[in-house]
């Protein structure tokens, strides 16, 4: 085998790409670094220019927890790309192409009521705990491993999320879940967060938790979250199913089977709503020992899952 390495792109070269893709705090960051230059002393230059900035405000431009927006502050871009040594209007310009303040938003979200019914009691409970339909956490890649054990129950499910912060002090995520009628699953384990409000609708088995991180992400930022529930209950599964309101890059969902309790068959399924036909319905393959799975890309707004058959 051939190893072939690449050096490391240098101060200059990646302050260049900065400056031509962004964002702003990012490349704002890599010129500081270069210049050698304190907060203190851009802050007396910018004095000096007759457009005084906090240090604090500069450290925030810096760490991208706001940007320049009014005259004054973009003026003061200006000045700063004089004192650093940029080309003019090289940082301004990636101002002027930042978007609004939440572009980091998914392109297509879908209503809850489309996943869960309109007549669904999870709604109300999912407004009150979310207050919005803005999402300030996305998940962008999703690992999640489910149990099936002797007696042919769901017992627990693992779940790895990489989540992206889609604005400032992003710090919590809402996560519903459902078992069956009378089986609302139990919270059991975090990693990476800690569980804030956890509400149940035992009748129709639903759990909505709340996940908080340990301290609030700026727009950006990413983080990973685990978390793992419990499933009770005595009537044999036969599917388990996730629901994406907006596109997802990657999705890994394995059904681990115990030994004694192998089905006949298992198949993968999309939905684009709750009452819509199953589709793309595609044969997994599994054996004593390795899980059936599904993985994909690219994943569009719905519901997938997995469904198997006893014998």
């Amino acid at each position: 085998m051939t190893i072939i390495s690449r050096p490391w792109p240098g101060p200059r070269e990646r302050l260049d790409r900065a400056l031509a893709d962004g964002p702003f705090h990012h490349a704002l960051s890599l010129a500081i670094d270069r210049s050698g230059l304190g907060l203190a002393r851009l802050k007396h230059r910018l004095d000096g220019a007759g457009v005084p900035v906090s240090v604090t405000t500069l450290s925030n431009w810096r760490c991208g927890r706001t940007a320049p927006a009014r005259g004054g502050s973009r003026r003061a871009v200006g000045v700063l790309e004089a004192v650093l040594g940029l080309p003019a209007g090289s940082l301004t310009a990636l101002l002027d192409h930042a978007g609004p303040r939440h572009a980091d938003l998914p392109r297509r979200v879908v209503g809850e009521e489309r996943l869960w019914g309109s007549h669904s009691g999870v709604l109300p409970l999912l407004a009150s705990l979310t207050g919005t339909q803005e999402l300030p956490l996305v998940v962008v890649d999703l690992r999640e491993s489910v149990e099936v054990d002797a007696d042919r129950l769901q017992r627990r499910h693992r779940v790895r999320e990489v989540v992206r912060a889609t604005a400032d002090d992003a710090h919590k995520r809402v996560v519903p879940t459902r078992g069956g009628p009378g089986r609302a699953p139990r919270l059991a384990a975090t990693r990476y967060c800690a569980p804030g409000r956890v509400e149940t609708l035992p009748d129709q088995g639903f759990t909505i938790m709340e996940l908080l991180l340990p301290r609030p992400l700026a727009r950006g930022e990413t983080a990973i979250v685990e978390y793992e529930y419990d499933y009770t209950g005595d009537e044999p599964d036969t599917t388990t199913n996730r629901l994406f309101r907006y596109p997802l890059r990657t999705h890994l969902l394995e059904i681990r089977f115990a030994p004694d309790a192998q089905p006949l068959s298992c198949h993968s399924y999309q939905l684009a709503s709750r009452t819509g036909p199953e589709r793309e319905v595609t044969d997994l393959a599994f054996a004593p020992g390795i899980p059936a799975h599904v993985f994909a890309t690219d994943v569009a707004p719905g519901i997938r899952g997995v469904r198997w058959e006893w014998p």
